[in-house]
């Protein structure tokens, strides 16, 4: 199921050069918070890095992605309708709320003071997976982490992972040997596109709310 490429250390020095130039050119950045000022002045405080990341995507069965996408909905209808029960969400956060009272215990607040007046929702959600490897059956089954409301800036940032990914491909005869002998695609990431027009259509709705109400 897994197997890794063979690069000679030549061209992993090079790919890796060369990845990591295209992420600076694509916006594939990250601050170092420990070296941040407090107010930043001029250009040279900005102490940036490429965004880690692996020259080559990991390979997935066709099955495995189908289903991880197929239930997405699902999971998001759930997150959805849940955000809308007041006596669940109180049930279930409230004494941790009291227990994290500067982040948990703010958002709790938030909703309480805003649930109220709310008819438009707007969720932008990231569902986290691992994969399980079974030895013995030599498959793999995706495995959900973590379904997160709050942090899914990863979603912009996948579609320039995949620009990366196939920079390298297209770089590396090595690298296109290799997935052509395991009969891989690499599938495009339209997250960033699909984002930003979600995020287009909840503010063009939210406008029209207002003008109805004006």
């Amino acid at each position: 199921m897994f197997s890794d490429i063979k690069l000679e250390q030549e061209e992993l020095d090079y790919l890796s050069f060369q990845s990591q130039s295209f992420a600076v050119c694509n916006g594939a950045l990250i601050r170092l918070k420990q070296d941040a000022p407090q107010q930043i002045t001029t250009p040279k405080a900005l102490n940036v890095v490429p965004v880690p990341h692996t020259l080559t995507p990991a390979v997935l069965p066709r099955s495995v992605f189908n289903s991880v996408n197929s239930i997405s909905t699902l999971l998001n209808t759930l997150v959805h309708k849940m955000s809308y029960d007041k006596n669940f969400i109180a049930k279930h956060l409230k004494e941790t709320a009291h227990g994290d009272a500067e982040f948990t215990g703010k958002l709790y607040e938030l909703f309480l003071r805003v649930q109220p007046h709310q008819t438009i929702q707007f969720g932008l959600h990231r569902s986290d997976y691992m994969m399980h490897y079974n030895q013995a059956s030599n498959t793999i089954s995706p495995q959900q982490v973590e379904l997160n409301t709050i942090s899914s800036a990863f979603g912009g940032l996948s579609t320039i992972a995949q620009r990366i990914h196939q920079f390298v491909y297209d770089k590396s005869s090595t690298v296109r040997e290799h997935y052509a002998k395991l009969g891989a695609q690499y599938v495009p990431s339209p997250s960033l596109h699909n984002m930003s027009k979600a995020f287009a259509i909840a503010h063009e709705t939210f406008n029209k709310q207002q003008q109805i109400k004006a």
